[in-house]
């Protein structure tokens, strides 16, 4: 990535307006139609790009979109909870599987040497899986979460610390 202060105005806006579109967009379509029946529980999706800072890793505007679904999620929570309808943002860090495959010509190395820089910084010497955030998910939308709504779930195996 490019540091902001190099980076056009086009490549900074748009995970901006990508990512918030997206998610106000699908929370929009499931917000009414939950309205319907009277309950419901809506689920957004972050990342430790909101909070951390990575010598040398520039994220553009990403971290800021993280920021913008996050500060959806609690708007949303607000404004559709009087609804009966939970809305919970699930923030992650890097996830091994999902690098497979991927150029890495953005990040300092290879999978195995990304996820060994993750686990590095994080508070449980562990990289966040795919199955943690599944597991994460499951129980936001459970009604063992009933109580939980305009939050943010932190798995970020504590590369982040709220």
């Amino acid at each position: 990535m490019i540091p902001l202060a190099e980076m056009s105005r086009e490549d900074f806006i748009s995970p901006i307006v990508t990512g918030t579109s997206t998610h106000f967009l699908t929370a929009r379509a499931a917000g009414r139609r939950m309205a319907e029946g009277g309950s419901g529980v809506i689920l957004t999706l972050s990342a430790s790009a909101v909070r951390a800072y990575i010598p040398g890793v520039y994220v553009g505007g990403f971290g800021i979109a993280c920021a913008a679904i996050e500060a959806l999620t609690r708007q949303l929570a607000a404004e559709l909870g009087p609804r009966g309808i939970r809305v919970n943002c699930l923030r992650s860090e890097g996830i091994p599987e999902s690098w497979e495959g991927v150029s890495t010509e953005s990040w300092s190395g290879s999978p195995a040497e990304i996820e060994a820089q993750v686990k590095a910084r994080s508070l449980l010497a562990r990289a966040t899986v795919l199955a943690d955030v599944g597991n994460a998910a499951a129980f936001l939308a459970s009604d063992r979460a009933r109580a939980t709504t305009g939050t943010v779930f932190n798995l970020t195996s504590g590369t982040v610390v709220d």
